[in-house]
């Protein structure tokens, strides 16, 4: 009898294929008591473990070139900085010399001490951070059990023959997901996680389909099933008849050329029945979506939406940073205009770093926000104000920033308001 599982669904479309289930890689790890000689060699075993892994992530990397985004190797490096973390992997090693335990155990009992600190946070975003810490320790444990890397799991389990498949986890790190991309994966679904997980920020960002936080998922689907994955509605379908199947994929097919018949027309000129020319113009959230205006064959960027540069992180970002997200969006649209909204946060748009949105009032349009916070905050207000000195810029490009529109790029303010 068909099923159906609800989640949070991520981006949009419809797919089908096979379940590939990754398992966790704490399932059912025993404890085992060491003889004094024999805690050496177990914290050894465990610092390889640690040093593979930290190869495995510079590796991955490296091997992405260019094609990482900044928020994709920001994503890496905050990995790379847990596994540093001396809360984990000192504390760890301590564990295993106290408690005279394998290297598997003391770092589950560390992860779930590291996890309960989490769970006592009260930002919802911080707290969910906790995924973060778990994905590094499956990794570690991947790494002393022994298993082939995922990449090589993958290449094994399925050929180029084998229809798409969905990935099905409990998680999936973002270092993990940068992986199954490139294989012949549809889309993917986790029993855990939100729409404000660093798996779900990715999976936007790479334009995946993903359903996350469904419950009972590991329960329903097994190795090799034939699932539907929609991710429009959020929800996951299995034990598919025939004639479900044969529906979903015609659905999927049609969609696949949709979406296929639409490229015919990027390059058209946009205009009314009598002639008059429309601007089209693409609203973006953060620098690597100005790719996908100029694939679309976009006229221009209508909206930045600069808030999303400040969100999802633990500290706003630096007038550097902001010049380089801005000015790297103005040279890729090539003189093509570029609006550039400055921060607009509250209601549902949390600014951690700035407890922005967390106090929601009944009317947000009556909030402190957008131009009337900025206002409140001039030295913020000035690092988003601050761009190319005169004359480094196209003049055909433009910024309109809050209440203030300049045509070309205005100078580097200095001054306070």
């Amino acid at each position: 009898m068909a099923w159906m599982l609800s989640g949070v669904g991520i981006g949009d479309g419809l797919a089908m294929g096979r379940a590939w289930v990754l398992a966790s890689a704490r399932l059912d790890l025993p404890r085992r008591r060491l003889e004094p000689d024999q805690v050496e060699p177990e914290l050894k075993r465990f610092r390889e473990a640690v040093s593979i892994v930290n190869k495995e992530l510079a590796d991955l990397k490296e091997a992405m070139g260019q094609e990482p985004s900044a928020e994709v190797s920001a994503l890496l490096e905050l990995q790379a900085i847990i596994l540093r973390d001396p809360l984990l992997v000192a504390a760890t090693e301590q564990r295993i010399e106290s408690d005279c335990c394998n290297a598997e155990w003391g770092l589950l009992q560390q992860l779930e001490a590291v996890s309960a600190q989490f769970d006592e946070i009260d930002d919802p975003y911080l707290r969910e951070r906790k995924a973060d810490v778990q994905q590094i320790v499956d990794r570690i444990l991947r790494a002393m059990q022994g298993d082939i890397g995922l990449e090589e799991a993958v290449l094994e389990s399925h050929s180029q023959d084998d229809d798409g498949w969905i990935l099905v986890a409990k998680d999936i790190s973002p270092a993990d997901m940068l992986i199954l991309r490139r294989h012949r994966f549809l889309g993917f679904v986790t029993e855990t996680g939100s729409a404000t997980s660093h798996t779900a920020i990715l999976a936007r960002s790479l334009g995946l389909p993903a359903v996350v936080g469904v419950s009972g998922l590991l329960n329903q689907i097994a190795q090799n099933d034939i699932i539907v994955l929609r991710s429009d509605e959020g929800s996951v379908l299995g034990a598919l008849t025939a004639d479900d199947q044969s529906v979903y994929k015609g659905q999927q097919a049609l969609y696949a050329d949709d979406l296929k018949a639409l490229e015919d027309f990027k390059q058209l000129a946009s205009c009314s029945l009598d002639g008059v020319s429309v601007l089209l113009m693409a609203n973006i959230d953060l620098p690597d979506d100005v790719q996908i205006a100029i694939d679309r064959g976009c006229d221009g960027i209508g909206l930045f939406r600069s808030e999303f540069l400040f969100m999802n992180r633990s500290t706003i970002p630096s007038e550097d940073e902001q010049f380089q997200a801005y000015s790297a969006v103005v040279k890729a649209m090539g003189g093509r205009p570029v609006t550039i909204r400055t921060l607009d946060a509250g209601a549902d748009k949390e600014v951690t770093a700035l407890s922005i949105g967390h106090d929601r009032p009944n009317n947000p349009a009556l909030a402190s926000r957008a131009i009337r916070y900025s206002l409140q905050s001039p030295d913020l207000f000035l690092s988003q104000l601050s761009v190319p000195p005169r004359g480094q810029h196209d003049n055909r490009s433009h910024m309109c920033l809050g209440n203030v529109h300049q045509a070309g790029a205005m100078t580097r303010l200095e001054k306070k308001l």
